[in-house]
């Protein structure tokens, strides 16, 4: 019985080893190559880990031969609040030319470790292999389910840009940066038909923001001549001569005007965390015309006037 056991502990020992000595050790999070002008093969290495030191973590780009043991640092993040990891849905890194010079361009995303901030910022990143300059174009946003036109019946996941910034005075790398403008995975208020009901949310977004309902006089509805949200039976719904109004719990509220014959979003922020005004959705006593809302974390009362838009507070 014994020996049986100690059998079975060394072949457990050596194949513990074996799986220790095949699992490689992660060192980069990315590699590419590209011939220099004198035909050398170059590689670059992408480190992406947690410093402890920075308390956040560290990007390291390194610039070598192939098969060279060392190599140049060229471009490096350090933060103690923000997490920068090359973007998994950009584009690839890779070594571009353009006016006669060699540029890396890579993609960074730099994300707040504060939850209740929800926007994040996607860096497009130039360095050039000749003197190690570097240009940026910064785009604050967050991503969201589009429809990228009119006729479209699903959406795309996309990263919805907020606002953007080129940090650059070189005429060359701006030309090369804004180019990048025009990746597929971005999303750009302009570009969008926010017209079709699959938009519902980024429209209402852009006319009010990501905000608590504390902080609006007036919320600014979003029309549509079609449904675009569901009547399920497991919704709070509320009902009279002049609407109907759909909440889902931590979710939007809905309404359809029976006069107007139109269907419109009465809110749909994004801010964290979101309230349940599932809970509390009533009407103003004698006003058919005003929703009563109360939220699970917010105690508030608050009064939503869907004509006009107007928040009062009891």
């Amino acid at each position: 019985m014994w020996y049986r056991f100690l059998c079975c502990v060394f072949l457990l020992m050596l194949s513990f080893a074996g799986w220790s000595q095949q699992k490689p050790t992660r060192k980069y999070a990315f590699r590419c190559e590209y011939l220099s002008e004198n035909g050398k093969r170059m590689e670059i290495l992408f480190r992406d880990s947690f410093s402890v030191a920075n308390a956040g973590y560290s990007l390291r780009v390194i610039l070598k031969e192939v098969e060279a043991e060392s190599g140049d640092l060229i471009f490096s993040r350090d933060s103690s609040n923000r997490s920068f990891a090359l973007s998994v849905e950009a584009p690839v890194p890779k070594v571009v030319e353009h006016c006669g010079k060699k540029y890396l361009q890579f993609w960074v995303e730099s994300r707040r470790t504060d939850v209740t901030l929800l926007n994040s910022r996607l860096v497009a990143e130039l360095v050039s292999l000749e003197d190690e300059s570097v240009a940026e174009l910064c785009l604050d946003g967050r991503r969201v389910n589009v429809a990228k036109t009119l006729h479209s019946r699903s959406t795309n996941r996309c990263f919805l840009v907020i606002s953007q910034r080129l940090v650059t005075n070189d005429s060359c790398m701006q030309m090369v940066l804004n180019q990048l403008l025009e990746t597929p995975y971005l999303a750009f208020y302009d570009k969008l038909p926010l017209e079709n009901p699959l938009n519902y949310s980024v429209a209402w977004q852009k006319e009010n923001g990501v905000v608590s309902l504390p902080d609006v006089n007036r919320v600014k509805f979003v029309y549509y001549a079609v449904p675009f949200f569901p009547l399920n039976p497991t919704s709070t719904s509320l009902e009279n001569e002049f609407f109907k109004v759909v909440a889902h719990p931590y979710g939007e509220i809905y309404a359809f005007d029976k006069r107007k014959k139109k269907y419109f979003v009465v809110w749909a922020s994004e801010w964290l965390p979101r309230e349940d005004y599932s809970k509390g959705l009533a009407w103003k006593e004698n006003a058919p015309k005003v929703l009563k809302l109360q939220g699970v974390y917010d105690q508030e009362i608050y009064y939503l006037d869907l004509e006009t838009g107007e928040v009062t507070k009891e």
